[in-house]
């Protein structure tokens, strides 16, 4: 509550890994998660924008749209979809500098403090 004010963070990405929903996952999702879900996992070794993890870390990669463009650029080819496919951004983020300033690493997963924290810093609530 801000000045008798509910604020809401609506710019809040959160893209918790399989990791993370693998733990909160009833039995009967995680009985089913090898038949119909593994298929469109997707390992990836380094961060890719922040809030990611500082290690490997997997994620549901479904039928994303990567474009074959730079940002500004007008758009032309789009890659393949397909299970398991590039993240959209991926390739597009280059020279990812982490500064004291940056969101902590893995706030958009299962780092609820350092998220809370995030929003702290921003006087966000």
């Amino acid at each position: 509550m801000r000045d008798g004010l509910t604020i809401i963070d609506t710019d809040t990405h959160v893209w918790p890994s399989v990791e993370v929903l693998k733990r909160y996952a009833d039995p009967q999702l995680l009985d089913r998660w090898d038949t119909e879900l593994a298929h469109y996992e997707r390992r990836v070794e380094l961060p890719l924008t922040y809030g990611d993890p500082d290690g490997p870390w997997t994620n549901l990669s479904i039928e994303p749209r990567g474009y074959l463009r730079e940002i500004g650029e007008k758009s032309h080819l789009e890659e393949e979809l397909g299970a398991g496919g590039r993240a959209a951004l991926e390739g597009k983020i280059r020279g990812l500098v982490v500064t004291e300033d940056s969101p902590r690493y893995g706030v958009g997963h299962d780092n609820a403090e350092g998220r809370i924290a995030d929003m702290d810093r921003e006087g966000t609530d």
